[in-house]
Formats: structure tokens, C-alpha cells, sequence
């Protein structure tokens, strides 16, 4: 207990005695202080505000004055805010999530570690205190970031995500800006964003996977739709297939009927010259229906893929000009070839299948032209192409029919009283592409038709 006269050291607990001791003599020499003292009590610490001021007289310090303030709660108070504000700190700069602070004209005022690192891989420097936002982003970053920033002036609360171009790659950013306010006025924008780039990583290879899966459905619907078409088209074949057997097949069995009925019934009666008559007439229906069961074989073999080309050099000159005497000996003496080819060279390809081609293109044009008529088989070539064509003066086709001509057992609507399997057009065009070619045609009713072939010599 204090008493006057004591000595003011006696008073102080002794392990605060040498900076008491300290104290009092700065005072001694004239100085004022202010400071924090600590006593230690049996249940703990008790903190004084502790004021020393030196009385003088004639320039003497004569008496000392001495205040205490208990502030121990304003301490602890003061010292969990210390912890608190350090722990903030902490938080702040070893998350790993991006903070940024700015202020309501949009310079950088606070931000974190992570935040510089990011700036740091995306500019190529670090961003500093006072930067204005707009001028340091990058510019696929700095629409987004103006339509965020004046949101959050609006005192708008929301998140966006945003890509950004690094040395170390794109990250993706999920950012959430909220407003902070003053006295209802908004003097800050605090910006936390997170990286989603593992995520937005997961999103593309499921997107990628899904559109995988849409390519293929659609392809295997495709595929199974050209498989259904070309079932239909298998069984439109049969059925005309049918329908031609039928019908074409009828005339030289009824022919070859009659005959072989005549000879075995009259045999007695006629002689050699009559029965050679009717054998050839018997072996001219057996050809004719060897050559309509041959179109059906070959078409068979084009659809399936069973053809294949043996490319060899001939002549071509050679090769038209035996067809053109064929066919014209044995279908229509009276209508005339015209036969011109440009040169005399050789070529590299099927000679097989360019007998198909003009076997059934001359043949074709010799079948439907009037008696004293000509048809013209001209070719020409260059640049490595050979260009045949074969132009007649007959019926012609339908301009309706054109667009059909090439498939199988169809038979121009002009033509159907005429002997015919509707397979010779389309055994051309396997040929012609087979071989690399194209084919063109031209028809006008009444005035005829000219077929282009074209074809590489090599």
C-alpha cells in the first residue's frame, strides 16, 4: 500500500523494477512518457496505460507526475484484432483462390500472392498497387471484366467465368465480384475468383465425347439407312428382274417352242433346208436370251463388286472399228457407221469393259435408228483423255426419262415395244466409272441422242 515518503520503486513488483528504475530517470532528465505496462496478478496479466511527467521549477524537475489508466480490455481487444487481422493476412495470401480489391474507378488497391502469379504468366509482370484494371488485362479478359465491374457499381452482386491466356497455358477462371459500400455508396469492387480450368477440361472432353457419339449415331444411322435404300433397291431389282424374265423371256421360249413342235412333228416332211431354218432360228433365241441372262450376271457382279479391271495396252482404233462392223452386221445392215478417229494411238485400260461400253452404246444407237440412217462414233484425244461419241439420229429420249436412264431394267417410255433388258445403260455407266471416266448424254424425241464418253488413255 502506498504511503508518503515511500520510494516509488518500493511499490513496483520486482521484476518491473529495472525499467521503472529506467523510466523514472528519463523523466528525471525532463522527459514526458507515455507507455504500456503489463502487471502480472495471481489470475493473470493486467495492462496499464502508464503517464510520467516531469514537474519543473527554475529548470529542475522538482516532482514527477505520475497517472495510471487500466486498459486491459481495450488490450485484448486490441490484441484480437491484431490476431484476427493476421490471420485475414494469412488467409489472404496462401489461399488458393485469387482476391483483388478495387476502387470505384477501377485501380487495383489490395490483392494477393496467386493474384500477381497470374499476372505475372498472363502480361508478363506482376500487378502492382494503382494499376488501372482495364489497361493491364488481357484483351479477351477486358469486355467481360467492364461488364462485370460496372454490375458491381450498380450495386449488383453476380459471377461470370473467363478464360485466360498464360505462358503456362488457358486458365479458367470462375470470378465473383460483390460491391462494397459506404454510407450507401459504392467505394470498392472486391473481385474472388477460383480456378475451373480442371473442370472446364472435363466439360470439353464430355463435349468432345458427346459430339464422338452424335458423329457416330449419325453415321450408323447413315450407314443404316444406305443399307435399308439399298435393300429396297435389291428387291425393286428383283421384282423388275421378274418382271422382265417374264416378259422378255416369253417371246424366244414361245419362238424355240413352236420350232422344236414343228421339226419333231413335220420332220418327215421337210427337207434339210427347212430344218436348218428352224435350228437357226432356235439358236438365235437361245443367243438372244444367253445375251439378256448375261446383262442380269454382269449387273449382279457390278452391284456386288465382283469386277475386276486387267489394264492393258491395245489399240484402240482397232477395238471400235471391229464393234462398229459388228454390231452394225447384226442388228441393222441398213443403218450406217460413221466411224472418224483423230489419229492412231494406243491406250492403257480394260479392253473388256470398253467392249461392254461401245458394244451397247453403238449397238444401242444402231437398234433405235431408222433404216437408211447414220450413226456417227467419233474420238478424239488429249491432255491424257480419250473422248468418244456416239450420236445417232433415232427415236430419242423423254426429257422425264433422262434422269433415269442409268438404272437398272429402266426402259425410256418411247421404247417398250422394243426387244430389250433395260441393263445395257446401266452396264455402262459401272464400266465408264470403274474405269475413271465420265459419261454425258443428250436427247431430244424424235431427232435422236449423243452419248460423251470420256476416259484417261493411261
Amino acid at each position: 500500500k502506498p504511503e508518503v515518503g515511500m520510494n516509488y520503486l518500493e511499490l513496483v513488483p520486482e521484476y518491473r523494477k529495472g525499467p521503472a528504475r529506467d523510466l523514472f530517470e528519463r523523466v528525471r532528465k525532463g522527459e514526458t512518457i507515455r507507455t504500456l505496462s503489463e502487471i502480472r496478478g495471481p489470475v493473470g496479466s493486467f495492462y496499464f496505460e502508464l503517464y510520467l511527467k516531469p514537474i519543473m521549477k527554475d529548470g529542475v524537475v522538482t516532482h514527477i507526475f505520475r497517472s495510471t489508466s487500466d486498459v486491459t480490455l481495450k488490450w485484448i481487444q486490441e490484441k484480437a484484432i491484431r490476431e484476427y487481422r493476421q490471420n485475414l493476412e494469412i488467409i489472404f495470401e496462401e489461399s488458393a483462390d485469387y482476391f483483388l480489391l478495387l476502387d470505384a474507378s477501377g485501380k487495383v488497391v489490395l490483392f494477393n500472392h496467386k493474384c500477381a502469379e497470374l499476372t505475372l504468366n498472363a502480361l508478363g509482370r506482376a500487378i502492382m498497387t494503382g494499376d488501372l484494371i482495364f489497361e493491364v488485362l488481357p484483351a479477351i479478359a477486358k469486355a467481360q471484366a467492364s461488364f462485370v465491374f460496372e454490375q458491381a457499381l450498380n450495386d449488383q452482386t453476380g459471377s461470370t467465368e473467363v478464360p485466360i491466356e498464360t505462358s503456362k497455358g488457358r486458365v479458367w477462371l470462375h470470378i465473383r465480384y460483390t460491391p462494397v459500400k459506404e454510407q450507401e455508396k459504392v467505394v470498392n469492387v472486391c473481385l474472388v475468383a477460383i480456378d475451373i480450368t480442371a473442370r472446364k477440361m472435363q466439360e470439353l472432353e464430355l463435349n468432345d465425347y458427346r459430339l464422338s457419339l452424335e458423329r457416330k449415331v449419325a453415321e450408323r444411322t447413315a450407314e443404316l439407312n444406305l443399307a435399308l435404300e439399298k435393300e429396297h433397291e435389291l428387291l425393286d431389282l428383283k421384282n423388275k428382274f421378274v418382271s422382265m424374265v417374264s416378259h422378255e423371256f416369253r417371246t424366244p421360249l414361245a419362238t424355240i417352242g413352236l420350232a422344236s413342235d414343228f421339226v419333231s412333228r413335220y420332220i418327215d416332211r421337210l427337207g434339210p433346208q427347212e430344218i436348218t431354218a428352224k435350228l437357226q432360228m432356235v439358236g438365235r433365241q437361245v443367243k438372244h436370251m444367253s445375251a439378256m441372262l448375261e446383262d442380269v450376271l454382269t449387273i449382279g457382279r457390278y452391284e456386288a463388286n465382283r469386277i475386276q479391271t486387267q489394264y492393258t495396252v491395245f489399240n484402240l482404233r482397232s477395238l471400235l472399228q471391229e464393234i462398229s462392223e459388228e454390231v452394225q452386221g447384226s442388228i441393222n445392215p441398213t443403218v450406217h457407221v460413221d466411224f472418224t478417229f483423230a489419229g492412231d494411238f494406243e491406250v492403257n485400260s480394260d479392253p473388256v469393259l470398253m467392249r461392254s461400253i461401245f458394244v451397247n452404246l453403238v449397238g444401242n444407237a444402231v437398234k433405235f435408228s431408222g433404216s437408211g440412217t447414220v450413226v456417227h462414233l467419233s474420238v478424239n484425244h488429249s491432255e491424257g483423255q480419250v473422248t468418244t461419241v456416239v450420236k445417232d439420229q433415232g427415236l430419242g429420249i423423254p426429257a422425264d426419262d433422262l434422269n433415269k436412264l442409268f438404272q437398272p431394267f429402266f426402259r425410256a417410255g418411247n421404247v417398250v415395244s422394243v426387244v430389250g433388258t433395260g441393263l445395257g445403260l446401266s452396264i455402262v455407266k459401272k464400266a465408264v466409272e470403274k474405269l475413271g471416266g465420265t459419261i454425258e448424254v443428250a436427247s431430244e424425241v424424235g431427232k435422236g441422242s449423243t452419248f460423251k464418253v470420256t476416259l484417261p488413255s493411261t
